[in-house]
């Protein structure tokens, strides 16, 4: 009587079983708010990376704080029309709200001063001399 070895039959099962099986790996990448800004003779060059719906504000100033804030008064009349002061409205800055690079007239910016600062409600602050304003 010839015996018959089952081993050769099991290695080519398990080959086979080894062979389907699927490794998987999680890459994570975190992208983080970014920004670079320079100045030019006339223009302010940004490269900006926000987070998402965030949005950044850039204006002049002789130093940077926070951004100017939109104040006005206002009044309700006795129609119930409301009336705003004109004069104690603040100039809006130049705001952007998507992820580029952008070159911006130093003339389309507010305010005054020799320093264009920026903003960002996601925690980003920038500064640049200004030339040739």
């Amino acid at each position: 009587m010839k015996r018959i070895s089952s081993l050769p039959l099991l290695l080519v099962a398990c080959s086979c079983l080894a062979a389907t099986q699927q490794n998987s790996s999680t890459i994570s990448v975190v992208v983080r708010p970014e920004v670079l800004l320079t100045s030019s003779p006339g223009m302010v060059n940004l490269k900006l990376r926000l987070s998402e719906g965030a949005s950044a504000q850039l204006w002049t100033a002789d130093s940077c704080g926070a951004p100017p804030a939109i104040v006005s008064t206002s009044t309700v009349s006795k129609s119930g029309q409301i009336d705003v002061s004109a004069e104690s409205v603040a100039v809006p800055t130049y705001t952007i709200s998507k992820s580029g690079a952008y070159q911006i007239q130093l003339s389309s910016l507010s305010g005054s001063g020799k320093t264009v600062c920026l903003w960002s409600s996601d925690g980003m602050a920038a500064q640049t001399k200004v030339n040739g304003f």
